[in-house]
Formats: structure tokens, C-alpha cells, sequence
């Protein structure tokens, strides 16, 4: 029967951080682009928006899924999209 050793508990990653390279967040991408799009129409509701669409984002960095530079990205490239948007 073979032993085996456990692991000292600092050789395993901390929760919450990505196993892979960074990449810009969809659910950032997605959810400034539906926010800035909606600012345009509600702008009363602005701040409110944008808590969700942030918070949105976060929760990935949170599940350990993205880095916060992806979220960060996401959301330039989601304003962007909305800008367009409004434009057309």
C-alpha cells in the first residue's frame, strides 16, 4: 500500500484566484454594455445601473474566474459597445 504525504497547506493556490491568463470578462463586457445603454434612455437611474453592472463583474473576480485587470477591460469594451449603440 502506498502513502501518500498530504500537502503542506501553503502549496495550494489561494481561493479566489484564477488558474489561467487573464482575458477580458464577459459578464463585465455585457452587463456596462446593457447599463450605458440604459443610461442613455434613464439616466435617472444611473448610479443604480452601474452599481449592478459593476457588481455583475465582481462577482467573477469573486468565484476566482477572472482577474480584476479582466474586469476592468470588460467594462471599457462594454462602454464602448454602448457608445456604438447609442450612435446607431
Amino acid at each position: 500500500m502506498e502513502v501518500i504525504a498530504p500537502r503542506p497547506a501553503n502549496s495550494f493556490p489561494t481561493p479566489g484566484t484564477p488558474r489561467h491568463p487573464a482575458y477580458p470578462s464577459g459578464h463585465s463586457t455585457y452587463s456596462a454594455a446593457a447599463a450605458f445603454t440604459l443610461i442613455a434612455f434613464f439616466p435617472q437611474y444611473a448610479e443604480d445601473l452601474l452599481r449592478l453592472a459593476d457588481n455583475t463583474g465582481v462577482a467573477r473576480l469573486w468565484a476566482g474566474v477572472h482577474w480584476r485587470s479582466d474586469h476592468t477591460f470588460g467594462q471599457l469594451v462594454g462602454r464602448a459597445v454602448a457608445e456604438l449603440i447609442i450612435k446607431h
